[in-house]
C-alpha cells in the first residue's frame, strides 16, 4: 500500500508524482483511488471532486486511467464511478 496524501482534519495535500510513481513503475493501464472522510460521512465534497478532476488530468497526460475514485464513511462508501462523475475512456 502506498499512501500519497497526507491528511489533518479538515484539509489533505495530495501529490500526483506520488499518486501515480507506483502506477508508472509498473507499467499500469489504470488506478483506483481511496480515502476515508473521519466525519464518517462519504458525500463526496466541492475538494474531493476538483481532486477527482486533477487526477483525470494527470493520467490523461500518463496514459493511465483513473478507474474510480472512492470515499469511505462509518457505514457507506461514495463512488465517483457508480456516481457517473469520471470521464468515460
Amino acid at each position: 500500500m502506498e499512501i500519497a496524501a497526507v491528511g489533518t482534519l479538515n484539509a489533505c495535500y495530495v501529490d500526483m508524482k506520488e499518486i501515480f510513481k507506483l502506477a508508472i513503475i509498473n507499467n499500469s493501464a489504470f488506478i483506483a483511488c481511496l480515502h476515508n472522510h473521519p466525519s464518517g460521512d462519504p458525500e463526496a465534497s466541492y475538494e474531493d471532486k476538483k481532486l477527482t478532476e486533477r487526477l483525470q488530468r494527470a493520467g490523461a497526460i500518463l496514459g493511465i486511467s483513473v478507474i474510480d475514485h472512492i470515499i469511505v464513511g462509518d457505514t457507506d462508501y461514495y463512488s465517483f464511478r457508480d456516481g457517473g462523475e469520471l470521464d468515460e475512456e
